[in-house]
C-alpha cells in the first residue's frame, strides 16, 4: 500500500466515522454534554457578573439593571473584579487580553479547558472498543488496514469534538444574547469561534489516550474508565509537580522528562492574542498522535 493510498483510506475512514457518529446517539450525547456545561457555566457567570455590577452601581449611585453587561467596562477599573478575572485566567499577565474579549467568551474558554479533556478521553474510548467486541471491525480492516482504521477513526472523532465545541459555543452565545444587555452578537460569536480551534487542539492528547485504550480494552466501559482515569492522573501529576511541595522534590532528570509529556504543560500557552498559540497546539497534536499509536503494536496482533 502506497503512502497516498494510505492517506486516502484514512480520510475515507474518518469521513465514514464522522457521518456514522452524527447519525447515532454518540454525537448527540457529546454535543449535549458539552453544551450543557457551556450553557450552565455561562448562566452561572452571568449571575456572578450581575452581583459585581450591582455592587458597582450602588457604589456609584446609579440605577441597578436587571441584566448585566452595561457596566462591564466600568468593572475593569475596579480592583475586586480585576482580582476575580485574575483567578479566572489563572494569571495577572493574561487579564489584559481577557478584557478585550466579551466576558462570556473568556469564561467559556477557561471553563471548557477543564471539561474538554474528560469528554474527549471518553469519546476516544468509544472509537474502536465496541466494534472490536462485536467483531464488525474486521470488515473495515480488510478494506483498508489497521493503522488506517485507527488514524481514520481518531481523525473522525477529532472532527466530532470540534463540532461539539462549535455547538457548545452557540449555547454560550444564546445565554449572552438572552441574559445580558449591550452585547454585540457578531463580536460575541466571532470571539467564541476564534477560540474553538484552541479548545479542539487542547482535546487532542486526551482523545489520543482514549483511542489508545480503545485498541486494547475488552469493553467500551473498560476503555472509558482507563482513559478518564489516565486523564485524572495527568492532572494530578501536573498539579503535584507544580505545587510548592513538588517543586521542593529533587526529581532532577525525571522532572525534565515527565513535564514535556504532560499536556497541561502547554495548556496556559493556548491563551493570548495573535498566533503564538499555534506552537503549543502543534505540540499537543504531536502528543495526541503519539498517544493514539502507543498501543498499536498490541492492536496489530489482536485477533479481530
Amino acid at each position: 500500500m502506497t503512502f497516498l493510498t494510505s492517506l486516502r483510506d484514512t480520510a475515507v475512514v474518518a469521513r465514514f466515522h464522522l457521518m456514522r457518529s452524527l447519525r447515532t446517539r454518540s454525537a448527540v450525547l457529546l454535543c449535549l454534554a458539552l453544551t450543557t456545561v457551556s450553557t450552565g457555566g455561562a448562566w452561572v457567570f452571568v449571575q456572578v457578573l450581575q452581583q459585581f455590577e450591582s455592587a458597582a452601581a450602588r457604589a456609584l449611585g446609579v440605577p441597578v439593571t436587571t441584566k448585566p453587561g452595561a457596566m462591564y467596562t466600568v468593572l475593569q477599573e475596579r480592583e475586586e473584579f480585576v482580582n476575580f478575572m485574575r483567578e479566572v485566567v489563572n494569571s495577572a499577565d493574561r487579564v489584559e487580553w481577557a478584557f478585550s474579549l466579551p466576558f462570556l467568551s473568556v469564561t467559556h474558554f477557561w471553563l471548557l479547558l477543564g471539561t474538554v479533556p474528560f469528554l474527549a478521553a471518553a469519546a476516544g474510548a468509544e472509537v474502536l472498543a465496541g466494534d472490536v467486541k462485536d467483531r464488525s471491525l474486521r470488515y473495515e480492516v480488510l478494506r483498508s488496514g489497521r493503522l488506517e482504521v485507527v488514524m481514520g477513526r481518531f481523525l473522525g472523532q477529532l472532527l466530532l469534538v470540534f463540532v461539539a465545541v462549535i455547538v457548545a459555543s452557540v449555547g454560550t452565545w444564546t445565554i449572552a444574547m438572552t441574559c445580558m444587555i449591550h452585547q454585540d452578537p457578531v463580536l460575541q460569536m466571532s470571539s467564541l469561534l476564534a477560540l474553538a480551534p484552541r479548545l479542539c487542539a487542547w482535546s487532542v492528547p486526551f482523545l489520543g489516550v482514549g483511542v489508545a485504550f480503545s485498541q486494547i480494552a475488552g469493553t467500551m466501559n473498560g476503555a472509558r474508565a482507563l482513559a478518564i482515569g489516565t486523564t485524572i492522573v495527568t492532572f494530578v501529576a501536573f498539579g503535584t509537580l507544580n505545587s510548592p511541595w513538588g517543586r521542593d522534590l529533587s526529581l532532577g532528570f525525571f522532572r525534565h522528562v515527565l513535564e514535556p509529556l504532560l499536556p497541561q504543560e502547554y495548556m496556559l500557552d493556548l491563551w493570548g492574542p495573535g498566533s503564538a498559540w499555534l506552537l503549543p497546539a502543534g505540540l499537543l497534536l504531536l502528543l495526541g498522535l503519539s498517544a493514539s499509536v502507543a498501543t498499536f503494536p498490541l492492536f496489530a496482533r489482536r485477533k479481530l
